[in-house]
């Protein structure tokens, strides 16, 4: 690892001594036929020339010696509408697709049918079309319409959930972090493109996705978006009220939901072994019930004094609610007996947050946030058995939170430089009554992190280098450092092969660190421990990317190491006074080595014949845990997508998790997810759009999962299911309107991917 690490050092020094530049290459053609010696200028933001070219005799073109992060690119072939497209390379050798050319006929659109995906070292850049904006019904629903350009990317509408490579990504809209539900504020037809990640980022430590929108436009905007089942309670509401006026912006937004689940199950299979004591419980559960209430809402204020600088403020309050009560009949070896489990949890939170950014010169950029927030939750769980067995268990207290982030960009000769700043602290102060005995708890966290990533080209291969410093505490401190680096190489127009590796210790959750103990159920306890090793993860992946017009497919191999990797560790602890003579006492722990293989692939077809999508994703893993125990578990996952567009009529078809298979999650579990189905109709017209869902069809259980613990001392199975959700049926309604008038159109550009007016250039 030392060898590695030292190969990586020297690696990032040859890098940055290199000329930063890359290659820009396309196609032009003039109808069905290659377009030859045709004059292809590249200029900067200040009109003046960086690279020009001529076509050959099969109308390609390749411009060398590209340094700017973003160009315009035009032609002024004489007989032919003129092309100007402004293009956002990601500093990396760049394919523009097929350019077509049309006759001066008439006044008319320039058609660019080019790629629509550019693969990056760090990051995949996927733009919006113009059929795009006008197709998508909302927000999320713009992400699945791009998301056939990128089948990395899941996307469940009904569900309001959002994942990349199976992992949920760090949201962030025009490279600010935002909570998820931030998304549904957000204009659809504003949304010019993403950029994503779906490798762990030196800067978040996992995935992420960066939602690029326009400005918005000088005037008001309302939005009102109200979706429900008619099959079952469950609503989502939306309200946005927005006003532009010169240099400043405001925005009011409403996001809540209510779902009442009556038909909930969960039945269980649980065999301790310990302390003399051999115990099987079969728990067969009955109908149940669970009430979940939300409501959040948040004020911003935005003020653009120039193009170089932005100020933003948000203030904002979280109330969650959520009541569960869970029917179920117990069989052990000597009785059998009804019980009655009842949890739930409130929680109150406030939060403001502030963001600055500023461009003191044309190279360099300067970002700084900071949120504090104040939350205020209480638990609670009371079990009783017919046989007279009770117990009650309930949590509150207040946690105050901090965190903030200070983020340098600058653009060097040779490449692009990042480094950033964060800090994180929390302090909370529960108190707990477990069985009339009371106990205060208070936990304090702190992280400081920093970091710094660049990126660029050296020869013909594309890289993006990273490190970072944690130093993390609770009870206990930890000094981590987390290094990733990532190539890319172009192999022609279309073709391109990567490679990503990274080495990222993990620090313990904050429960492990203290002593306190939390009954899981009537027979089991937690106790933390504050004597765990970080986790040495090493994550590798190599793939190969095919992008060509409107086609993309990947295929990739990676393998995921991790040393002392955390489990829970299981005993038998006698009590007289306890249930059956004693507990049953779980405990954070290391295990040996966390070792996985996965084989994956992923096709896209975006807009075929100007009405159909369709993708697909399948992969296979084996996972191998050593610990006390060793474990072994093989996987395989399949996704369908399919998207139909007629005359405002849109119609999205998915299939997730076909194969329900079993893969390792958490530490010493895993876990079967039964299959997810949504047919979902959508109707644009006007300033209304109507849709229906119909969702988990043909499904008797709904949503459904089975998680087993695997350990010789406390083996469990768990099959959850809700049976209310199975052919849920939802219909909605959305009213949008725009007043007000939209920026100087005089600097509109078409982008590179998508034959499609964008709007005023402006980025944050």
């Amino acid at each position: 690892m030392v060898k590695r690490l030292a190969l990586l050092s020297v690696t990032a020094i040859f890098l940055s001594l290199q000329a930063w530049a890359y290659t820009v290459t396309g196609r032009v053609t003039a109808g069905k036929a290659a377009a030859a010696n045709v004059a292809v200028k590249l200029a900067n933001a200040d009109d003046k020339e960086i690279g020009n070219a001529l076509t050959d005799n099969n109308g390609n073109f390749a411009i060398n010696d590209v340094e700017a992060d973003k160009f315009v690119l035009e032609i002024a072939e004489p007989g032919y509408t003129p092309v100007r497209i402004e293009v956002m390379t990601g500093m990396t050798d760049t394919n523009l697709g097929t350019i077509n050319l049309d006759e001066i006929i008439a006044l008319g659109e320039v058609t660019v049918t080019a790629n629509s995906r550019i693969n990056t070292p760090g990051k995949t850049i996927v733009y919006a079309s113009r059929e795009d904006r006008e197709r998508a019904a909302n927000p999320i629903n713009m992400l699945t319409i791009l998301a056939y350009k990128a089948p990395e990317i899941q996307v469940r509408e009904s569900e309001r959930t959002l994942t990349i490579g199976g992992e949920v990504p760090q949201v962030l809209v025009n490279g600010i972090k935002r909570p998820m539900e931030f998304i549904y504020s957000i204009r659809p037809d504003a949304i010019e493109r993403i950029e994503f990640s779906s490798v762990p980022d030196v800067r978040f430590g996992r995935c992420y996705i960066n939602i690029i929108t326009s400005r918005p436009p000088e005037g008001g905007w309302l939005m009102a978006d109200v979706k429900g089942a008619v099959t079952t309670p469950r609503n989502f509401y939306t309200g946005v009220a927005m006003y532009s006026k010169g240099k400043n912006s405001f925005m009011l937004y409403y996001n809540g939901g209510y779902r009442h689940g009556r038909k909930e199950y969960i039945d269980e299979e649980e065999h301790y072994t310990g302390g003399g004591k051999d115990i099987t419980l079969s728990v067969d559960g009955e109908p149940s019930s669970t009430i979940d209430k939300y409501h959040n809402i948040s004020v911003y204020f935005t003020r653009v004094p120039s193009a170089k600088s932005m100020f933003e403020a948000i203030g904002g309050l979280s109330i969650h609610n959520n009541d569960r009560k869970i029917n179920d009949v117990v069989t052990d070896l000597t009785q059998s007996y009804k019980r009655v489990n009842a949890r739930g949890w409130d929680n109150l939170s406030p939060y403001l947050s502030l963001y600055y950014n500023i461009s003191p010169s044309e190279t360099a950029t300067i970002e700084i946030d900071a949120v504090g927030s104040y939350s205020h939750s209480e638990t609670h769980r009371n079990m009783s058995y017919s046989t007279g067995y009770e117990s009650q268990v309930s949590t509150w207290g207040p946690t105050w939170s901090f965190a903030s982030e200070a983020l340098w960009k600058q653009q060097l000769p040779f490449a692009w430089l990042n480094t950033g700043v964060t800090f994180s602290y929390t302090d909370a102060r529960n108190r707990y009554v477990i069985d009339g005995t009371t106990s205060r708890q208070p936990l304090t966290s702190t992280s400081f992190k920093v970091y710094s990533s660049m990126r660029g080209s050296v020869l013909t291969v594309d890289y993006d280098l990273g490190a970072g410093l944690r130093y993390y505490k609770v009870d206990n401190s930890m000094v981590t450092p987390n290094v990733s680096l990532s190539l890319q190489r172009n192999l022609g127009n279309d073709f391109s092969v990567s490679n990503y590796f990274s080495y990222n210790p993990m620090v313990p959750p904050a429960s492990s660190y203290n002593d306190a103990v939390v009954p899981v159920n009537d027979l089991m306890y937690h106790i933390g421990a504050d004597k765990l090793k970080s986790a040495q993860n090493i994550y590798d992946r190599i793939s190969f990317q095919f992008n060509r017009n409107k086609f993309n497919m990947s295929v990739q191999a990676q393998v995921n190491s991790t040393a002392n990797p955390f489990i829970t560790h299981y005993w038998y602890q006698a009590d007289p006074l306890g249930p059956l003579a004693g507990y049953f006492v779980e405990q954070a722990a290391n295990g040996s080595r966390y070792l996985s293989y996965r084989f994956s692939g992923s096709v896209g077809v975006s807009n075929l014949w100007n009405f159909l999508s369709l993708s697909a994703s399948t992969g296979w893993e084996h996972s191998r845990l050593k610990a006390a125990e060793n474990y072994t578990v093989c996987s395989w996952d399949l996704n369908l997508n399919m998207g139909l567009y007629w005359k405002g009529w849109q119609l999205n078809m998915a299939a997730q998790n076909v194969v329900p298979a079993w893969s390792m999650t958490g530490s010493n579990e895993k876990t079967r997810w039964w299959p997810f189905t949504l047919l979902s109709l959508y109707k644009t017209l006007g300033r209304w759009t109507l849709s229906a869902s119909w969702g988990n069809m043909f499904s008797r259980y709904g949503g459904r999962f089975r998680s087993e613990t695997m350990s010789a001392a406390v083996t469990r199975s768990n099959d959850y299911r809700m049976n209310d959700q199975g052919n849920r049926v939802e219909i909605g309604v959305r009213y949008q309107l725009v007043t007000g008038k939209l920026l100087n159109t005089k600097n509109r550009t078409v982008q590179s991917s998508s034959g499609g007016d964008n709007g005023v250039t402006w980025d944050y």
